[in-house]
C-alpha cells in the first residue's frame, strides 16, 4: 500500500508544471555617436540598438515598435506634428494631406541610373503647389523585377506598391537646423533598399506655411549636403 502511495505521489509530481526560468535582464541601448559632426546640440541620431528599437515597423503594419522614447532623451525639441512626420513610415504624403486638407503631389527633379540596379533620385513633395519636403534617395534593386520597375521612374511609394511584399522602415537620424528639420531613414523589402534623406520647413504644420511666403527649397542639397547640417554619411 505504501509503495502504491509513493508511486502516485511520484506521478503527480511529474505532472506539475516546471518552474519558469528567470528572464534575462533587458539589454541596454548602445550609446552611439552622432552621425554628423555638428558641435551644437541640434542633432540627435537614432542608430541600431541591441534591442532593435530603431525598427519602427513595416509599411503594412504587421509590426510596429512604439517605443519612441528617444525623442524625450533628445536635446532637440520637436512639436507633436513634427514627430509624426519624422516617424512616418512611407506615408508622409497622407500625413501632410490629412493635416492640411490639401492634395500632395510628387515632382521628380532627377532620376539617374549610376549602374545596373542603382539610382540616385531627388523629388519634391508639393502641398497646394508649395514645396513641403525635399527628398534625396539612393535606390538599390535586389531583383530583376525591381530593376525593370525602378527604370520607369515615379514615386517610391508607387514602386513599393507595385513590387508588393513586406516592407520595413528604420529611422537612422532626426535633426533640426535654423529653418528646417530633417530625417534619414531606410525603406526596404525583398526587392529594394532605399536610403532616404528628407528636409522640411520648420513651419510646415503652422498656419504661416500656407498663408505666408512659400518655402524656398531650391538650395536644399544644392551643394551635396543638407543646408545647416554636416554630412550624415
Amino acid at each position: 500500500m505504501a509503495k502504491h502511495f509513493v508511486l502516485v505521489l511520484a506521478a503527480a509530481g511529474a505532472l506539475q508544471k516546471p518552474p519558469t526560468p528567470p528572464r534575462p535582464p533587458a539589454l541596454k541601448s548602445v550609446e552611439d555617436p552622432a552621425l554628423n559632426t555638428l558641435n551644437e546640440p541640434l542633432t540627435h541620431s537614432v542608430l541600431a540598438h541591441d534591442d532593435g528599437a530603431e525598427h519602427l515597423g513595416d509599411l503594412g503594419g504587421a509590426h510596429l515598435d512604439t517605443d519612441l522614447s528617444f525623442f524625450a532623451k533628445s536635446r532637440i525639441e520637436f512639436t507633436p506634428a513634427q514627430r509624426v512626420a519624422l516617424t512616418a513610415n512611407g506615408n508622409l504624403q497622407r500625413v501632410l494631406s490629412a493635416y492640411h486638407n490639401e492634395r500632395v503631389t510628387i515632382r521628380v527633379l532627377s532620376h539617374e541610373r549610376e549602374s545596373l540596379g542603382l539610382w540616385r533620385r531627388r523629388v519634391v513633395l508639393e502641398l497646394a503647389d508649395r514645396p513641403a519636403c525635399v527628398a534625396r534617395s539612393s535606390v538599390v534593386a535586389r531583383t530583376r523585377t525591381a530593376i525593370e520597375e525602378a527604370s520607369k521612374g515615379g514615386g517610391l511609394g508607387q514602386l513599393f506598391s507595385e513590387l508588393g511584399g513586406k516592407q520595413e522602415f528604420s529611422l537612422l537620424e532626426v535633426a533640426r537646423a535654423d529653418t528646417t528639420f530633417s530625417r534619414v531613414y531606410v525603406l526596404s523589402n525583398a526587392h529594394l533598399v532605399c536610403h532616404i534623406e528628407e528636409v522640411m520647413p520648420l513651419n510646415l504644420f503652422e498656419v504661416a506655411f500656407l498663408a505666408g511666403p512659400a518655402w524656398d527649397a531650391d538650395g536644399v542639397f544644392a551643394k551635396g549636403e543638407r543646408p545647416g547640417y554636416a554630412s550624415s554619411r
